[in-house]
């Protein structure tokens, strides 16, 4: 089987680009697109629930455990985040061979 590539000809044409997300160079602006995203999709899955503050987005996503090789991308349709990716893996003895997307 192939290595996973992303389509840009199709991303040109929806007219997203893919980002990397650098959590440690990763300005105010990307971190409140990215709040807001999840903001919106906590509101769709959990309307009964308060927003999450942008303060513990920022905390909850920085604090990876070392253990944990989380890599992030982000969809941007012009200024606006559309979408967003998640891979990780954990660095230990057990389930080496089980990766998460998200």
């Amino acid at each position: 089987m192939p290595p996973f590539q992303i389509n840009q000809k199709k991303l040109a044409q929806l007219g997203v680009t893919i980002e990397p997300f650098d959590f440690d160079a990763a300005t105010d602006a990307q971190w409140e697109a990215l709040h807001d995203l999840f903001v919106q999709a906590s509101a769709e899955s959990s309307p009964e629930d308060p927003a999450p503050l942008l303060e513990n987005t920022i905390r909850n996503m920085s604090n990876v455990p070392p253990v944990v090789d989380l890599m992030r991308w982000l969809a941007w349709r012009g200024d606006t985040l559309v979408g967003n990716a998640a891979v990780s893996f954990m660095r230990t003895e057990e389930n080496q061979h089980i990766l998460e997307l998200d």
